[in-house]
């Protein structure tokens, strides 16, 4: 007899809280669940934006209220690894976590990536970044008070250049 773990992505069911006809399951989740309510909030869990409060939070309600997960909360909108802040549309999903399994700490850790959000912000201000694709156009002045020369030989252009970017660094660093 083979005793190899099963891997992950197994196609076989987990019991799920509608498999309501398991009593002593039905009876143990409800044991574990009043010895440690704080553990369900342990998690990443969906809920639906219903209102956004602020540029920095919005009020959410969870998918599946048969969880037990906090009703309708304020959730802070995390800024993301590099530095904006995405408010995310009413209606739309966000994944939420409780810092520490702390219920009175909700975050928006992401939302639906095919959601359009409402806004967006770059915390610290305004940054540019040019892509590969991206079309560029320099003006005369540019290029003439650049002092661009071949061979000595001054050299003016007589109208603007436009390119578009063909390859470029890996790194970028924006703000």
């Amino acid at each position: 007899m083979s005793t190899a773990p099963i891997p992950y992505g197994s196609d076989e069911p987990l019991p799920s809280p509608g498999f309501a006809n398991d009593r002593a399951l039905a009876a143990f989740r409800d044991l574990v669940r009043a010895c440690l309510p704080q553990l369900a909030l342990l998690g990443v869990w969906e809920y639906r934006v219903d209102a956004v409060a602020s540029s920095t939070s919005v009020d959410c309600s969870p998918l599946d209220p048969s969880l037990g997960l906090p009703g309708a909360v304020r959730a802070t909108l995390q800024p993301s690894i590099l530095g904006e802040r995405v408010t995310p549309s009413v209606g739309s999903v966000v994944l939420v976590a409780f810092v520490n399994g702390n219920a009175a700490r909700p975050i928006v850790i992401a939302g639906d990536p095919n959601a359009t959000p409402s806004a967006a912000t770059l915390l610290g201000g305004t940054a540019y970044a040019a892509r590969v694709g991206d079309g560029v156009t320099l003006s005369i002045a540019q290029l003439n008070a650049s002092g661009a020369n071949i061979g000595g030989t001054p050299v003016t252009w007589p109208s603007p250049i436009q390119a578009t970017i063909a390859s470029g660094s890996t790194k970028v660093k924006v703000g």
